[in-house]
């Protein structure tokens, strides 16, 4: 499953939206309405679902899906990395 299917599910899951609703430009608190715990819930779900992790100093920077989503995908990566190495 794609990074961007594994955000977007976890993000509609914890904050009981649409899928559909959600794009890339949307601020997780002001317009999914993510308070502080569920964004945390957000943040564990996806290292959990994804076996990475994410380091709060990157956490903290996110506002967008995208910023969420960047954060993400760079954690794949550098997983992926590490296993090759």
């Amino acid at each position: 499953m794609s990074a961007n299917k594994v955000v977007k599910g976890i993000l509609s899951e914890k904050l009981g939206v649409d899928r559909r609703s959600i794009r890339m430009e949307s601020r997780i608190g002001d317009d999914l309405g993510a308070d502080s715990l569920k964004y945390l819930e957000i943040i564990i779900a996806l290292e959990s679902g994804l076996d990475i992790r994410i380091e709060d100093a990157d956490a903290e920077k996110v506002v967008t899906v995208r910023d969420l989503l960047d954060v993400v995908r760079n954690e794949v990566d550098l997983k992926r990395q590490a296993k090759a190495a």
